[in-house]
């Protein structure tokens, strides 16, 4: 069955006769290796010549290497369905790292914005609407909002995306930090939990030639997500994956002064533990951790998950752009087209259409340079 999404102005066909499926269930494709490939090698070629985008669905390891082969292929679901895995299906910090890997953008299976959907009393509660949504966004992928007609949580949905319905995402998939694979006899050294990590890039011109080599596009944010946590966990600079070794890295990364903030948590769903917009500003490095509080997931058939969603920034020339405060990603690259460092000012390209919403963007005063925005 091939079910056909319209988004923008390009046909997305979800490959939904599930991939591991064909596998388990088809036994001449197991024996005849080549019936595989040549079906997905069909169906990418005619897909290709109508302009049309394939989503895998329920792929196998062997998907995902197949669609390097595949132009059509673009993404591919790396989560559970929602409907079978409700409260774990979130976890997709491992299996993202393999969808990058092979040129692929990570897709989470649809979720429910609000709590409740009226009328419709085989659906259980859904308490972890706004993890969902964030998982969504910093997957990179499609945001798929699953609600009844009338029951959607707009507030939620715009944290996602822009007025016209552009997704504001990161510039790679959030993936679990390698701390997560290490073996340690000390448990505290190692997450007790999901903790992921990514970064947002940006076309930059003001750096010197010598300090951006030949980067063009430069890391000006990061994002810290941690859920599930059983215990606490200090996460340092090196440990990140924002420090050298990472695409937008430049020359002078390795003396960068980074600062963190967090943007929003629920922890343990007590909401005077929670904390929205902090907007305290601290450093960021080996020797001063972002300090990720212990937040397990919780008891009974429809558990709450907590989460904690960290941002962080570099220092450059004695600046810091913390973006559009409203936003999952504050400094998307779909919402930020350049960044140009100016003696007293700091100056941004962004698009010269209504569907943003610059009245979000709040000046704010770092080191006594303000901001410029045109």
């Amino acid at each position: 069955m091939l079910i056909s999404v319209v988004l923008q102005k390009t046909c997305l066909l979800k490959m939904d006769l599930w991939t591991a499926t064909v596998f388990e269930y088809f036994r001449r494709a197991v024996f005849f290796l080549l019936l595989f490939h040549l079906l997905t090698a069909g169906m990418s070629a005619a897909a290709a010549s109508q302009d049309i985008l394939i989503q895998f669905c329920m792929p196998l390891p062997s998907d995902f290497m197949a669609s390097t082969q595949l132009s059509a292929v673009t993404q591919i679901r790396v989560s559970d369905d929602y409907a079978v895995a409700l409260y774990d299906q979130w976890r997709i910090g491992g299996s993202s790292m393999l969808a990058w890997a092979v040129g692929l953008q990570p897709f989470k299976d649809v979720f429910r914005s609000t709590q409740l959907q009226k009328g419709n009393p085989l659906l259980h509660q859904e308490p972890n609407s706004e993890l969902h949504a964030l998982v969504a966004t910093l997957s990179t992928g499609p945001v798929a909002i699953g609600d009844k007609i009338g029951d959607t949580n707009t507030t939620l949905v715009a944290w996602c995306c822009s007025k016209n319905g552009t997704i504001l995402k990161p510039s790679r998939p959030a993936t679990a930090v390698e701390l997560t694979y290490v073996s340690t006899s000390h448990p505290t050294a190692t997450p007790q939990g999901e903790v992921w990590t990514t970064y947002s890039l940006l076309p930059t011109t003001s750096l010197p030639a010598d300090v951006r080599g030949d980067a063009k596009d430069v890391v000006w944010s990061g994002h810290v997500f941690a859920a599930a946590l059983n215990s606490d966990f200090n996460l340092t600079f090196r440990h990140s994956g924002l420090g050298p070794g990472r695409i937008g890295w430049v020359k002078d990364d390795s003396t960068t002064q980074w600062v963190a903030m967090p943007w929003r948590a629920t922890l343990g769903g007590n909401t005077s533990s929670s904390f929205s917009h902090a907007g305290v500003l601290k450093e960021f490095s080996d020797a001063h951790p972002v300090v990720l509080q212990a937040c397990p997931k919780g008891n009974g058939s429809i558990p709450l998950v907590p989460y904690q969603h960290v941002l962080a920034y570099p220092v450059r020339s004695g600046w810091v752009l913390l973006g559009e405060m409203g936003k999952f990603v504050p400094t998307s690259p779909a919402r930020f087209l350049q960044v140009r460092g100016e003696h007293a000012a700091l100056a941004m390209g962004v698009p010269t259409c209504t569907c943003y919403d610059c009245a979000c963007i709040h000046p704010h005063i770092v080191h006594s340079i303000g901001w410029l925005i045109q």
